[in-house]
């Protein structure tokens, strides 16, 4: 440091020759800006003001927003309603479709009753079930009950059933049973079971009644098979036989039980239902 003064001090005297004090000091002094120098100017910047905006969505009052509540507990899994109901629509043959729609009740069994015929069915993951029914009578009402006892009701109309002859077997509770006929060429049948198999089941033989009907009879019977679940329990069913002419003729019926050492046996029981006889017109 004392060298750099030292040749700065050298350099000084050098150029001026008998320089002062106030010479050397300039020499060694950073330069320093006048206090009098005007200051730059700045820009005019114009400060933005913020304010605070309420947001566009509320929450509602009290009554709406357990109203939303509400709502979405009445809808299902699949965003269906939860409304209840059952449709019959008139069908061929004397026959009606029935539709069970409970979107909220997902793989439900219920039970449907209808002219003394009970059977199950289950419905489907979205609630909805459906079923052909043969008529067993002009009138008579259609009831659905579900596991909780709450009933749907329809009232059914087939003006058509005075064209067929039939018979209807139900079993009181789940039965492996079917129902047999044996009839001459001239009158055939057409057998329909009704039940899912998930619980009660019941079977409806039908023959229509032509213009030309001749005389005949139709020989009915039961094929059973004996199950782990039914051995060594009686069977009982309800049996109604609807002839166009006659009064519907109503009863039950009761089958002893087969021993649990049987089981994977076929009975076949004949004669055990009246025979269904038809006389020409």
């Amino acid at each position: 440091m004392g060298r750099l003064l030292s040749v700065a001090f050298g350099a000084a005297i050098s150029y001026g020759g008998g320089a002062s004090a106030d010479t050397i000091a300039l020499a060694v002094t950073p330069p320093v800006p006048s206090i009098e120098a005007a200051l730059p100017s700045l820009p005019d910047i114009q400060i933005a003001r913020f304010e605070t905006v309420a947001p566009t969505y509320s929450r509602g009052s009290p009554n709406n927003f357990a109203q939303q509540v509400q709502d979405q507990a009445d809808t299902s899994a699949f965003g269906l309603a939860c409304a209840e109901q059952i449709d019959v629509t008139p069908g061929p043959d004397a026959t009606f479709l029935v539709e069970v729609t409970a979107p909220c009740r997902p793989e439900e069994q219920v039970l449907i009753t209808y002219a003394g015929l009970a059977f199950d069915m289950s419905l489907s993951m979205t609630g909805y079930a459906r079923a052909e029914v043969p008529a067993l009578s002009y009138f008579a009402e259609l009831d659905t009950v579900f596991d909780d006892y709450s009933v749907l009701s329809a009232d059914v109309t087939a003006p058509e059933i005075y064209e067929y002859a039939r018979v209807a077997v139900a079993w009181s509770g789940s039965a492996d049973a079917r129902l047999t006929s044996k009839a001459p060429r001239h009158l055939p049948v057409d057998v329909v079971t009704l039940g899912d198999g998930s619980g009660a089941v019941a079977q409806v033989l039908s023959h229509r009644i032509a213009p030309d009907a001749r005389r005949g009879v139709i020989r009915l019977g039961l094929v059973a098979q004996v199950t782990a679940i039914n051995c060594n329990t009686s069977q009982e069913a309800n049996i109604l036989q609807q002839v166009p002419g006659r009064p519907a003729q109503r009863y039950a019926m009761r089958l002893a039980p087969a021993g649990c050492d049987r089981i994977g046996d076929i009975l076949e029981l004949k004669n055990i239902l009246p025979d269904l006889k038809l006389a020409s017109n």
